[in-house]
């Protein structure tokens, strides 16, 4: 019914160029996004934004916009009545950075 992956999409997608991240995303999507297969959920990993304290503005925006995505956010099996709720792991260090206080805020909404 449902596939989720759980992040690194890629291997090198914080370092990648917009072309060759394209690329990639393209080549994932003819995989996975065929129109045919179960829902897909993906949450990024470090590959493919990098690092806590490395996470750029550009790649976290090109990943969110790539599969649009949140930091965390709440997936209901209608047929099944279960629920997941997925998290960006790189947006909680708890430290209060940007990634982790709007990761916070998110949770809060979902959990409401």
């Amino acid at each position: 019914d449902v596939i989720f992956l759980i992040g690194d999409v890629t291997n090198d997608g914080d370092r990648s160029t917009d072309q060759q991240w394209n690329r990639t995303i393209n080549r994932f999507q003819s995989i996975f996004f065929t129109g045919t297969a179960p829902k897909v959920h993906v949450l990024p990993g470090n590959h493919d934004i990098g690092w806590h304290y490395t996470v750029s503005e550009k790649s976290l925006k090109r990943f969110e916009e790539s599969f649009q995505t949140p930091h965390v956010r709440l997936v209901t099996l209608d047929d099944h009545q279960v629920h997941f709720i997925l998290i960006n792991a790189m947006a909680f260090e708890g430290d209060h950075c940007r990634l982790c206080d709007r990761a916070e805020r998110e949770l809060n909404e979902v959990l409401e």
